[in-house]
């Protein structure tokens, strides 16, 4: 990852976007970074309701993450969600073995 950020603030000085990742992070990566966000297809995990284009809320005091829209919109993303299950990106290969082994940093381990 230190790659894109140093590209991020060689393009965008020292003031460079949040870089949001499922990657992990080098001691050498600068500015606002989160890393390592819960699989998609864990429970509890907002990335399944996402779509492009929606603003996301990094409250970098709570270390929360949120998703912008409104209440509607949220429930309609919940109904089809409970109905429509996204299948796995990947069946096989490396992808799908880091996917399947890989557990995230709140479980202390990788």
């Amino acid at each position: 990852m230190l790659e894109p950020t140093s590209a991020l603030v060689g393009y965008f000085g020292d003031n460079p976007p949040p870089l949001i990742t499922d990657g992990r992070f080098s001691g050498g990566s600068k500015g606002i970074l989160v890393a390592n966000l819960p699989d998609a297809y864990k429970e509890g995990s907002i990335l399944p309701y996402l779509k492009n284009g929606d603003k996301i809320d990094l409250d970098l005091v709570k270390k929360q993450i949120n998703i912008d829209i409104d209440e509607y919109d949220m429930v309609m993303r919940t109904m089809y969600m409970n109905i429509s299950h996204p299948p796995m990106p990947f069946n096989k290969g490396y992808v799908y073995k880091y996917g399947k082994y890989a557990s995230g940093i709140e479980d202390g381990y990788s």
